[in-house]
């Protein structure tokens, strides 16, 4: 049987500007990250261009998982809700650069934690590796 599994989550616009493009910030990447590590699965993140007055702008990215079915189910589910968290969290910072900042510290934070768990684990198991 098999248990290779791919599940995406969908970056896009809160206020629904047709005009505006999804900004594909580096912190998206660096939380992917975070999570892939938390349930073991590997990430892409391709964006899809479209014209917007005349420019390709995002218009939303893409971050998909795969691995175990289940896991790459949980990643993008747990992807969406701490992206929400983690986007509505810096919303009390004042400029692209300061809520960027932040919102990377908070995805270096995550990523920690991630690797200390699964060292933790690994050594628990006796460095087998978790299904």
């Amino acid at each position: 049987m098999d248990d290779t599994g791919k599940s995406v989550a969908i970056i896009e616009r809160r206020d629904g500007n047709p005009d505006l493009p999804v900004r594909s910030c580096e912190w998206i990447a660096k939380l992917a990250n975070a999570i892939g590590t938390t349930f073991t699965t590997g990430f892409s993140i391709p964006t899809s261009k479209v014209l917007m007055k005349g420019v390709r702008k995002t218009k939303y990215v893409r971050v998909a998982f795969c691995g175990d079915e289940k896991d790459a189910t949980e990643s993008a589910e747990a992807f969406s809700r701490i992206y929400n968290d983690i986007s509505q969290w810096a919303l009390e910072y004042t400029g692209i650069a300061a809520k960027n900042s932040y919102c990377l510290g908070v995805c270096r934070g995550l990523q920690d934690t991630a690797e200390r768990e699964a060292e933790e684990e690994q050594h628990s198991t006796g460095g087998t590796k978790r299904t």
